[in-house]
């Protein structure tokens, strides 16, 4: 048996006998000793036994028949086992009788190295005590009395020696002690032996048992412990470890259900990004088996032209560094799929790269979506013309070069007079067919580089953008065109088995001032316009000196703003936001403006001429501070369903230095969070410095207000750029709502929101909402948010507060929606 690579006996055995070796080295001479201590005190029994026995007889023999006769006495003694020697001496120190007859008549001194009278002291004083005159021996002194020859009162003392020879009682002691450390021995190996079984049997094997299972967790049962018969400490240390093994593979199990069960292709890489493991989705994906994608390398499933960055983006994964891209994949069949990427980097125990985990979108649909929403939001739905964001943007790029160029341009919005006659007596769908023949036609009459569009309704837009160098030359092209279009609308169109006669008024502008912007011509030409359906009909007009007049009323009203904003004549009204449960959960604030002369100034009226002032930012401020004040006084009427205020931002305003630090700084001057705060941004103050843009939005998202998007649909950039903005919540604009849902148009626009906004995880608000068909239709397609006349007008502060206090103000309207919106769903 072994143990982590180890013999068993080894492991428990060489401890044992070393401490074994050690205990015994340490006891022997303890032993000896103690023998030795034994046997010498027998020895000195026996001595002074002998010793007493002999001093008795030999005085006898003195006091009656003289030291004459010793010797004979002392030749008996020297039968005794171990005897030495044994000599008497006179009080002189002579040797009278010995065993051995060549000390006879001798000196004490002469045979030891010990005065006479120090023995007999010592014989006086310790006659029981032995001493060892020499090495391996043991020896003794008694006093013995010599009578006086002449006279027996006075007496003489001498001494009675005798010593033992040792060395056969010191071999005694050894024998005793080999036979003591030989039981010892045999003793603690007895011992030893059954410890060794003992630990080999109730600890070792269980043990092994257990190295055996750790091997193989995954067939680890702590009831197979029971056949080994192991301590209970074992047993539970078993138990635990079973336990813990039981825990581990159901946490396996549950992430590996979550990794087959992911909504998203999952691909396992390793250090070599070589295919280690991939889900079931990845598989529905790509249309391949799992054996056909293990093992091979993870580029290969990319398109060949975007291998290359595929390889280096998966290179940077190795650093520890997770990356997000758009690629091409490639199934077996050569159908190529548009995949979302996201590689994230798995880290070793020791913190190295382990290897890579890249989740798989399938973002095909998703795509073709977005292409279908930006032709919808860009295009016009039914004649494929560029809609009026577009045509704005066009138009700012135009202003853009002409300032470089110092060329001129025109443009010319065009009216079809009647066209709601048209519809009333031929149907809509014969105004439609309209509208695109019209469409398909004009573009005969434009030069190459003119650009048509499709404002809305019956309006169209053309941008002339090389007409000359003389603002002389571009009213000459207009003039042509509207020539050749005069000639057109002669003739009849045949639309839908009718035939029917067009007239169309057309207001056009030229580029005056290099520092016109796009709503300066649009709203120039169409004044134009205006004046041409105003002096009959079917007419061009230009826009005139004679309309400066009213840019002149402009910049009284400008004079007119910047009293009304230090004298704090300004007010504002809240236009509620409802939930889809009639909760009141926001408001929109609106300003308005009661000037004590000319009485209430819609802002459609001087919110346009703040922008182009610049005195916006100032009215921006206000609102803003205002609004913060409101929410502060508020904050205890505020029910738990309210979540913010809903605020414009106007482009002068954003982009000011410190915007988003100011905000900050007033709500918390105020106490206000900003979580109660939702800005709302517009497209066109987007597409002017996108990354600025996105730079504040994050900023202001991280300090915990809510961006929104205003107005979305009617832009150009805001799709491009939306993956790339840091929105909360889309506004779907008015125009695309006040015709649901008769318009199909409309209609299949505003689905189209709602998914992208679901897919992007945005909120969605729909504005203008005035019928009830309008609110169930939004309903139907999952909008959660509204706001609109048909649930509230703007109303005052008082006003305002008083709905907060209701509980579900606008729950009648949503009791009465819902079953209809289940009867269409059904």
């Amino acid at each position: 048996m072994t143990l982590n690579g180890q013999p068993t006996s080894r492991l428990i055995i060489l401890p044992a006998l070393t401490l074994f070796l050690l205990l015994t080295l340490g006891l022997l001479p303890v032993q000896w000793q103690a023998t030795l201590t034994t046997i010498e005190a027998q020895q000195a029994q026996v001595l002074n036994y002998e010793a007493s026995r002999l001093q008795e007889a030999l005085q006898t023999q003195l006091l009656e028949e003289g030291p004459d006769q010793l010797e004979s006495t002392l030749t008996q003694v020297g039968t005794l086992p171990d005897l030495a020697l044994a000599w008497v001496a006179d009080p002189s120190g002579r040797i009278v009788a010995a065993t051995r007859l060549a000390l006879v008549s001798g000196q004490v001194r002469q045979h030891l190295d010990t005065d006479f009278f120090a023995l007999a002291e010592r014989a006086s004083k310790a006659p029981d005590k032995p001493f060892a005159p020499q090495s391996g021996t043991l020896a003794v002194v008694r006093p013995l009395i010599f009578p006086d020859s002449n006279a027996n009162l006075n007496q003489y003392h001498g001494i009675l020696f005798i010593s033992f020879d040792t060395s056969r009682l010191t071999a005694q002691a050894a024998n005793q002690l080999l036979a003591s450390a030989g039981t010892l021995w045999l003793g603690v190996l007895l011992i030893l032996t059954l410890l060794v079984l003992f630990i080999r049997r109730y600890v070792a094997q269980p043990l092994q048992w257990l190295q055996e299972k750790l091997a193989h967790p995954e067939q680890f049962d702590p009831e197979e412990l029971k056949q080994v018969r192991a301590s209970r400490e074992i047993q539970a240390l078993a138990q635990a470890l079973g336990q813990a093994f039981r825990e581990k593979n159901a946490l396996a199990e549950r992430y590996r259900s979550l990794f087959d069960c992911s909504r998203d292709g999952l691909v396992v890489l390793d250090t070599r990004q070589m295919i280690q493991l991939v889900n079931p989705q990845l598989c529905r994906i790509l249309a391949m088996e799992p054996d056909q994608l293990t093992g091979k390398p993870f580029h290969s499933l990319v398109v060949a032209e975007d291998r290359e960055s595929v390889i280096g983006a998966l290179a940077q994964t190795k650093l520890l560094d997770e990356f997000h891209r758009e690629t091409r994949m490639q199934k077996p069949n050569g159908e190529c799929i548009d995949a979302g990427l996201r590689a994230i980097p798995l880290t070793a125990p020791d913190g190295g790269y382990a290897g890579t985990l890249i989740t798989v979108l399938d973002q095909t649909q998703l795509n073709r979506q977005k292409q279908r929403l930006e032709q919808l939001a860009f295009f016009d739905t039914l004649t494929q013309l560029p809609n009026r964001r577009l045509m704005e943007e066009y138009v700012s790029r135009e202003l853009v070069r002409l300032r470089r160029s110092g060329t001129q341009a025109a443009l010319i919005i065009l009216d079809v007079d009647n066209f709601k006659a048209v519809n009333d007596s031929l149907g809509h769908p014969v105004g439609d067919q309209l509208l695109v023949t019209l469409a398909r036609e004009l573009p005969n009459l434009l030069g190459p580089n003119d650009l048509l569009g499709r404002l809305s309704g019956d309006e169209f837009v053309i941008l002339m953008p090389q007409t000359g160098q003389a603002t002389e030359q571009s009213i000459d092209a207009v003039m042509a065109f509207d020539q050749c279009l005069r000639e057109r609308l002669q003739h009849p169109f045949e639309v839908g088995g009718h035939t029917t006669m067009l007239n169309v008024s057309a207001g056009a502008t030229c580029v005056r001032d290099p520092d016109q912007t796009h709503h300066d011509l649009l709203r120039e030409a169409d004044t134009a316009l205006y004046q041409a359906k105003r002096s009959g009909r079917g007419q061009l007009a230009f826009f005139s000196e004679e309309m400066h007049t009213r840019a002149k009323e402009n910049f009284t009203l400008q004079a007119m703003i910047r009293d009304a904003i230090a004298g704090d004549a300004f007010s504002l009204v809240f236009q509620p936001q409802s939930d889809n449960q009639g909760e009141l959960v926001g408001a929109e604030v609106l300003i308005r403006w009661e000037h004590p002369e000319e009485g209430f100034i819609s802002p459609a009226r001087f919110i346009p001429v703040a922008e182009e002032s610049g005195l916006i930012s100032a009215i921006g401020e206000w609102v803003l501070r205002q609004s913060i004040d409101f929410l502060a006084r508020h904050q205890p009427d505020l029910p738990g369903s309210f979540r913010r205020l809903a605020i414009n931002v106007s482009a002068l305003q954003f982009y000011q230095p410190g915007f988003a630090q100011q905000i900050r700084s007033w709500c918390q001057e105020k106490r206000v969070s900003p979580e109660r705060i939702e800005l709302e941004l517009t497209e066109s103050l987007l597409i002017e410095n996108v990354a600025h843009a996105v730079e504040v939005m994050q900023t202001l998202r991280d300090m915990g207000f809510t961006v929104a998007l205003d107005d979305f649909g009617t832009g150009f950039s805001s799709l491009s750029y939306l993956k790339q903005l840091p929105l909360n919540k889309l506004k779907i604009d008015r125009a695309f709502i006040c015709e649901l849902p008769r318009d199909k148009h409309d209609a299949t626009l505003v689905e189209t929101i709602l998914s992208v906004a679901r897919h992007f995880e945005l909120d969605a608000v729909a504005e203008g909402v005035e019928t009830e068909d309008q609110l169930e239709f939004l309903l139907f397609n999952g909008c959660q948010t509204f706001q609109g006349y048909l649930l509230s007008r703007p109303v005052s502060e008082e006003q305002f507060v008083t709905l907060l206090k209701q509980e579900r103000p606008f729950e009648a309207w949503m009791a009465a929606i819902h079953p209809l919106a289940s009867r269409v769903g059904g």
